[in-house]
């Protein structure tokens, strides 16, 4: 079956049989979690007559699906940019905006800053997951998520950041952050150890001039041997793009990071020359 037929086939289940909560095919054994995606590129099809108990739902932006009409159940969210306008300055979020349940929202591949601003201003509130792979021409800021997602439990960013002050994300529980090509080097590391209930925290694809130095020797060095910093954290993972390997600096890392919190299950550091 290809690929086309696949979609025409969750097209057919999402609306004829309205009591599905969630429609999803395996790609190479994997779930692809494309639910609904025939709503991405096909504004020609039609919502479905009856009211769908859909909760996880893939769409974009579009002028012509008012989508929580038929889907007023949906408590997943993923967003991706109309391929029918190219400008991304011309996407027509406002059919978006309007669902009463979401839980949790992702955004792929270069939405504008002010869509972000717009649904996290919506939907914020009540979210528990958010997760961000791309925004467009712009760095996301974590003082603003944290204001309008205060029940945030998972945060996925895969695109630039920053962040301006301590005590941020009161439920946070998993954070992941992908900084590939980051140029700054004010990030201040201390201020994403400091939230309080972390147990997951992965930094991936950054370099070691990202962060600011003054804040690793001083507030971030005075922090991690405090043991009580550290003591939700389960899972630790660094991954860093530099011209030299440090394993011997790696290994007493992770011996250190053990002693002081003995339920870290998982203190993962790679390092990847340039």
């Amino acid at each position: 079956m290809d690929s086309e037929q696949i979609v025409d086939l969750k097209l057919s289940f999402t609306k004829y049989l309205t009591g599905l909560e969630r429609v999803e095919s395996m790609v190479d054994g994997d779930s692809d979690s494309s639910l609904c995606n025939y709503l991405n590129w096909r504004d020609d099809l039609e919502l479905p007559m009856e009211v769908s108990q859909l909760r996880y739902l893939h769409a974009h932006a579009t002028e012509n699906q008012l989508f929580h009409t038929r889907f007023p159940h949906v408590t997943h969210l993923t967003v991706f940019p109309n391929p029918n306008y190219g400008d991304a300055n011309n996407q027509p979020i406002d059919s978006l905006e309007h669902f009463s349940h979401l839980e949790s929202l992702r955004l792929v591949c270069g939405l504008r800053e002010e869509y972000l601003q717009r649904l996290l201003n919506r939907h914020g509130a009540n979210l528990r997951s958010l997760i961000i792979e791309q925004v467009e021409d712009h760095i996301v800021d974590l003082n603003f998520i944290s204001a309008r997602c205060q029940l945030l439990e998972v945060l996925d960013i895969s695109t630039k950041f920053t962040i301006s002050s301590k005590y941020l994300f009161p439920e946070l529980k998993k954070l992941s952050l992908r900084c590939i090509e980051f140029d700054f080097d004010d990030i201040k590391l201390s201020y994403l150890l400091n939230i309080p209930n972390l147990e997951d925290l992965r930094i991936r694809d950054i370099s070691i001039h990202t962060f600011d130095l003054d804040d690793l020797r001083g507030d971030c060095a005075n922090m991690i041997s405090n043991p009580p910093v550290l003591r939700q954290l389960e899972y630790l993972e660094i991954s860093v793009w530099e011209d030299e390997l440090f394993e011997d600096e790696i290994e007493l890392a992770r011996q250190y990071f053990k002693a002081l919190n003995p339920n870290l299950h998982r203190f993962v550091s790679l390092y990847y020359p340039r």
